[in-house]
């Protein structure tokens, strides 16, 4: 076989999404194996862009100001602290964008996005019962999926799983011949997922993901008996999970507000004034500030991160990586209400809007869209924002 029928377009098509169920289903499992699949995913993408498509055709605000997030955080390692591991974090940003410029690029049938989401249920199952079982044997003191890590990155990733599930369930689209077990099947990993939420108590995915629930069934337009029966599954399991354990009480109880959080917000400014203003300190440098220089009583002797998305990339990629990344998820919310207006009903669209609204609610209080969180958002909004066959 030549290498011309080897690199031939639908050739270089599947492979991508090959790899991309790969990705789909080692995202919470394995980390090496997670990155040679995103290896992979770059290769035949760009393959495919600039091999087929002659480069990016939608050359629009999303494509320019993703570009100049790559580029802000690219300079950002020459002022700092740790130039290799700001080089790493450049990395981390350059794989979400590059994938999901090059996804939004190709034409995916809906099976392809069906399949995407069965291989992360099955995927996020394994694995779930993998760190239930860490944690009853008190390997762990909270739930961890085993390649995400951080309890508060284990609780954003079952919310998108949970938004997913739950979209596939209310979707009124007949979309495969399967469509009575991806129905049930997705109402058994919401249900799921909803109870890992609230044993991971994360208290931003606590307090979102009930709200944006009942936005994803409002939308539905009729509820059914199906749908009836879901809600009270999950005030059921809600109830169950908030009492399993004091813990989660306690944190319901402590609500959003948080002085420590406060205090790192004003110390995290405070850096960014007294370094580099517009190119910031480095990707993931933030933990080379010692916060009681700038506030004397906080209660923390490094900022690891800011505990706020924007703040932490002001601090870490300057003014210009806040404006970047800022005008880049605003042009992308603003195609994405473009798709849900011409069809409300369209489930991929539906689950890309409710995680974008996820991922600006955690952005208020929590560190998001980076490492495995921002790169299944990013496929995600792409697939949503794609021109489909």
């Amino acid at each position: 076989m030549s290498l011309s029928k080897i690199l031939d377009r639908n050739n270089i098509k599947n492979c991508f999404i090959l790899f991309l169920y790969i990705l789909a289903f080692f995202l919470p499992l394995s980390e090496a194996a997670k990155q040679i699949a995103i290896v992979f995913l770059l290769l035949f993408g760009f393959i495919y862009i600039f091999k087929y498509k002659k480069g990016f055709k939608q050359k629009d605000y999303i494509l320019y100001f993703g570009i100049g997030y790559i580029l802000a955080s690219s300079v950002s390692i020459l002022f700092a602290f740790d130039k290799i591991e700001a080089f790493h974090g450049m990395l981390d940003v350059f794989k979400i964008i590059s994938i999901f410029l090059i996804i939004r690029e190709m034409k995916f049938e809906k099976k392809v996005v069906i399949n995407f989401a069965l291989i992360l249920f099955f995927s996020f199952l394994i694995t779930y019962i993998w760190a239930e079982y860490d944690l009853i044997r008190r390997i762990t003191l909270r739930l961890k999926l085993n390649s995400i890590g951080h309890v508060n990155h284990t609780a954003i990733y079952i919310g998108i799983i949970s938004i997913i599930s739950l979209a596939l369930f209310t979707a009124k689209e007949s979309f495969t011949k399967n469509y009575r077990f991806i129905k049930v099947f997705s109402a058994v990993i919401f249900l799921i997922s909803l109870y890992g939420i609230f044993v991971a108590a994360s208290r931003a995915i606590m307090f979102s993901i009930p709200f944006i629930a009942l936005m994803i069934l409002y939308n539905s337009i009729s509820l059914g008996k199906k749908d009836l029966l879901i809600v009270v599954l999950s005030a059921l399991v809600i109830v169950v999970a908030i009492y399993s354990d004091h813990y989660i009480l306690q944190k319901i109880h402590e609500g959003m507000y948080h002085t420590g959080r406060l205090q790192l917000w004003q110390a995290s400014i405070d850096a960014w004034l007294h370094h580099n203003m517009l190119f910031g300190i480095g990707n993931g440098n933030s933990h080379f500030i010692d916060p009681r220089i700038y506030v004397p009583n906080i209660p923390f002797r490094q900022i690891t991160h800011s505990h706020n998305t924007f703040i932490t990339i002001l601090l870490e990629k300057g003014i210009f990586g806040l404006i970047t990344y800022s005008l880049f998820i605003l042009f992308v919310l603003i195609s994405l209400i473009k798709k849900f207006k011409k069809d409300r009903q369209n489930y991929i669209t539906v689950i890309a809007l409710a995680v974008y609204l996820l991922n600006i609610l955690v952005s208020v209080v929590n560190t998001t869209f980076h490492d495995e969180n921002g790169l299944l958002t990013g496929i995600l909004w792409a697939m949503a924002l794609q021109k489909r066959d």
